[in-house]
C-alpha cells in the first residue's frame, strides 16, 4: 500500500488599499524618525545661546538698563506692566521683528524649511495633522513665541526680555531690536499724544479769543 503526500502550498494576498496604507505607515515611520533625529541634533546637540535685555518700566518713557543696576522693589505689582509684557508677546509686534530680521529665511525659526516637515505632504493624504502651519508667517512667529521669554520682574518696574537660539549673535541682536522697537513705539505714542494734548489747548484758547 502506496501513500502519496501531496505538498500544500498556503498563498498570501494582501489587497491594494492594504498594501497602500502599509507602504504608507512605513514611510510615514521613517519620516518619524527622521524628525526625531532633526530634533536631538537641533534642541539637544547643538549649543544653545541666550540673551537677556532689561527694561525699565514708568509711565511716561520706558528705558533700557544693564542688568547690574536692576534696582529691587521699586514698585508693586502693576497691571500695566504686565499688559506691556503682553504687548511685546503679541503677534503685530513680533511679525514686525520676523519681518525686519527675514527670520521666515531662517531654519531655526521656520520650521517649514525643516527636513522633518516633509510630513505634511502626508497630511492631505491621510487626513492626519502635525500641528504644523503651512503659512511660513505664521509658523515663524509660534517658533520665534517659543524661544522668546518675557515676564515682568515682581515687585520692580522692570520688564525682562530673554532670547534663545543657536546663534549668540542673532540672539543679541533681536533681543536687543525687541527693547529698542518697544522704545521708539513707546516714545512715539508719547509724543503723539502731547501733540494732541497741545492741539486740544491750542483750539481751546483760539476759541476763548474769538
Amino acid at each position: 500500500m502506496h501513500i502519496t503526500r501531496h505538498k500544500q502550498f498556503t498563498r498570501f494576498s494582501v489587497s491594494p488599499p492594504k498594501l497602500a496604507m502599509a507602504v504608507g505607515v512605513i514611510i510615514l515611520s521613517a519620516l518619524c524618525c527622521a524628525s526625531i533625529a532633526y530634533v536631538y541634533i537641533s534642541k539637544i546637540a547643538t549649543p544653545q545661546f541666550t540673551a537677556t535685555a532689561i527694561l525699565e518700566w514708568n509711565t511716561h518713557s520706558p528705558a533700557t538698563m544693564p542688568s547690574a543696576a536692576m534696582p529691587m522693589s521699586l514698585s508693586q505689582d502693576n497691571p500695566e506692566i504686565q499688559s506691556q509684557v503682553e504687548r511685546i508677546k503679541s503677534p503685530p509686534f513680533l511679525l514686525d521683528i520676523i519681518h525686519r530680521h527675514q527670520l521666515t529665511d531662517n531654519v531655526e525659526f521656520n520650521p517649514l524649511l525643516r527636513p522633518d516637515t516633509l510630513i505634511t505632504q502626508w497630511q492631505d493624504r491621510f487626513g492626519l495633522s502635525f500641528g504644523i502651519d503651512a503659512d511660513p508667517n505664521l509658523a515663524t512667529l509660534t517658533e520665534l513665541q517659543s524661544k522668546l521669554d518675557v515676564l515682568h520682574i515682581p515687585s520692580t518696574n522692570l520688564i525682562q526680555v530673554s532670547l534663545t537660539t543657536s546663534n549668540k549673535d542673532l540672539s543679541t541682536q533681536i533681543t536687543n531690536d525687541i527693547i529698542d522697537q518697544f522704545v521708539a513705539s513707546r516714545e512715539a505714542q508719547h509724543i503723539s499724544r502731547t501733540q494732541n494734548a497741545m492741539g486740544l489747548l491750542t483750539s481751546r484758547i483760539d476759541a476763548l479769543d474769538t
